[in-house]
């Protein structure tokens, strides 16, 4: 099995489901939910077919946790969860990089939901 049927069967027990529009070129699109202990949240989640950068994750709908501003959540629910330069990513093992890099999204949102990464948000701020 190639690694795009096998990654999408994996997700697919994990509660992502394989979008029909696939709006992004050389992008593969699926729907699903990262959980928390305020329960799921509903994200799309972008992966790079060659494997060379980390999953881009946008929240369909932002919790009320994260309302009106949250560190790592842009206005349209684009979600950072991994800082620049910091996380390598495995061309060798990108089935087991996707799975730890949303075991990791779901974590940093767990995080600021919970409001525990508030020195982030004082940090993004005097970026801009």
């Amino acid at each position: 099995m190639g690694v795009f049927p096998e990654l999408i069967s994996l997700l697919q027990a994990k509660g992502f489901f394989y979008s029909d529009k696939q709006p992004v070129s050389g992008w593969l699109t699926l729907t699903g939910s990262l959980n928390t202990r305020f329960g799921p949240v509903e994200c799309e989640v972008l992966i790079d077919r060659t494997h060379q950068t980390h999953p881009q994750v946008r929240l369909l709908k932002i919790p009320s946790q994260l309302q009106p501003i949250a560190p790592h959540v842009t206005a349209g629910g684009h979600f950072c969860y991994v800082a620049a330069s910091t996380e390598v990513v495995d061309i060798f093992d990108p089935i087991g990089f996707t799975l730890l890099s949303l075991d990791r999204a779901a974590y940093v949102l767990d995080r600021i939901m919970a409001k525990e990464m508030l020195e982030d948000l004082e940090e993004e701020f005097f970026a801009y």
